[in-house]
């Protein structure tokens, strides 16, 4: 049925009865990305664009015996949107409410240019997990193993997708390395090994704490590589029109507009 849908979707986009977004000039045009169970579908901000989505939707649902709640949909829009045709487009959908913030696939919606702000709840996930657990009743066999199997893979998701700031991670690892000797929000023992030597393989006389900097790096890596492997990946298309486009782009400092994500 999803496909169906896709299929639909495309054949409005090729009749251009739909219009897609584009991140530059060069780059494939995004009509709708599927997650398992989730949809997100992209056009441009006009009536009648709106109008010929919740087309395809209700031929997608007399089809499939599917309906669509409009109650789950919420719509985004960009900063340049005027609020006259955001009104229009809201009640094509039935006063669909738009999303001004939030978190989808567990990242912000709406992300700036202050990436401590954007980041902020990764460290307040953290703090209430720490101070949830009873320090003094726990070993430092029970600690090593909360810290490597909770702690350390909580932002796995989003370092995979974003460059954390340095100041991010020097905190978490200071309230790691907290934890980890005994002391309490308002206590403060010594730490009697310093945080590079404890995030050493344990071979080396470290303890295998992940280095938070190091692991962002090894997985935005990883990200470069699934594209150089699979160049013919959609993401792969998007991310080279945009800012691959030198045949050394590898070796090519990033432009000034760039992203930061």
């Amino acid at each position: 049925c999803t496909e169906w849908l896709s299929n639909l979707i495309k054949k409005a986009v090729d009749n251009k009865h739909l219009t897609g977004i584009k991140i530059c000039r060069d780059s494939p045009m995004v009509s709708h990305l599927f997650f398992v169970d989730d949809s997100l579908l992209c056009c441009k901000a006009s009536k009648k664009k709106a109008q010929k989505l919740k087309e395809v939707l209700k031929i997608y649902g007399q089809a499939s015996g599917q309906e669509v709640n409009f109650d789950k949909f919420a719509m985004l829009f960009s900063r340049n949107s005027p609020k006259r045709v955001r009104g229009e487009i809201s009640k094509v959908f039935d006063n669909m409410k738009e999303a001004h913030s939030g978190k989808y696939l567990g990242l912000s919606m709406t992300i700036g240019r202050d990436k401590n702000q954007v980041f902020g709840f990764l460290m307040n996930n953290i703090n209430s997990k720490l101070q949830g657990w009873k320090q003094k009743l726990l070993s430092q066999g029970g600690k090593e193993v909360l810290i490597k199997a909770v702690i350390m893979a909580m932002p796995t998701y989003i370092m995979s997708c974003f460059k954390l700031p340095k100041g991010l991670c020097k905190a978490v690892s200071a309230k790691i390395a907290r934890f980890w000797w005994g002391g309490g929000e308002q206590e403060n023992k010594v730490h009697w090994v310093r945080w590079s030597k404890l995030s050493e393989v344990k071979g080396k006389g470290g303890m295998g704490f992940r280095d938070l900097e190091a692991s962002n790096l090894a997985m935005l890596a990883k990200q470069i590589w699934r594209i150089v492997i699979n160049p013919n990946l959609l993401v792969s298309k998007v991310l080279k029109a945009k800012y691959m486009k030198e045949d050394d782009w590898l070796g090519q400092q990033p432009p000034n507009n760039a992203s930061w994500c």
